[in-house]
């Protein structure tokens, strides 16, 4: 299922179980109790939730893709997301929480901070290349069970780091 909207996008309603898309040229994101549900979800917009209103998805099993060409991304997922994992790619800051475990493909902002917060496992889904990168002085603020694996590390371009395993890491 794809959704293309010029312009900017609220959300009400949006439950599929197959892959969904949604590309709008404008702001994404969605109505205070709706959650995006789908098998794998890829977001295009400009900015993706915000501070007040964070973006709600329930991804459970699948992946989770988001390109965010101009501002933040501000999202809570419900969910395992797993296959090749989630991918973020914005110029502005990063806040993701997840319930659930993630495997982590690529999360890259230039100059935005990445704030990442997990009640499971932190995993990696993209094998040798980087999984966090950013050049904000600010870094990267990490909370979960564990960030990676002894088989399996995870690989970061930052100038901090804060990490907080509850248990394992």
């Amino acid at each position: 299922l794809e959704i293309n909207q010029k312009g900017d996008l609220k959300v009400n309603v949006a439950k599929t179980q197959e892959n969904l898309i949604i590309n709008t040229t404008g702001r994404l994101d969605t109505e205070s109790n709706t959650i995006i549900s789908a098998k794998s979800l890829d977001l295009k917009a400009k900015t993706i939730g915000d501070g007040n209103n964070v973006l709600n998805t329930s991804i459970n099993g699948g992946s989770l893709s988001i390109n965010a060409a101009e501002g933040n991304v501000n999202l809570v997922n419900n969910g395992v997301i797993t296959n090749t994992g989630l991918k973020i790619n914005t110029n502005g800051d990063i806040s993701v929480e997840n319930k659930g475990d993630v495997a982590f493909n690529s999360i890259v902002t230039p100059n935005g901070k990445i704030k990442i917060s997990i009640s499971g496992y932190g995993t990696n889904a993209n094998g040798n290349e980087i999984n966090f990168k950013t050049n904000s002085i600010e870094g990267i603020e990490y909370e979960g069970k564990s960030l990676g694996q002894n088989n399996d590390k995870i690989q970061m371009h930052v100038s901090k780091l804060i990490v907080d395993t509850v248990s394992g890491g």
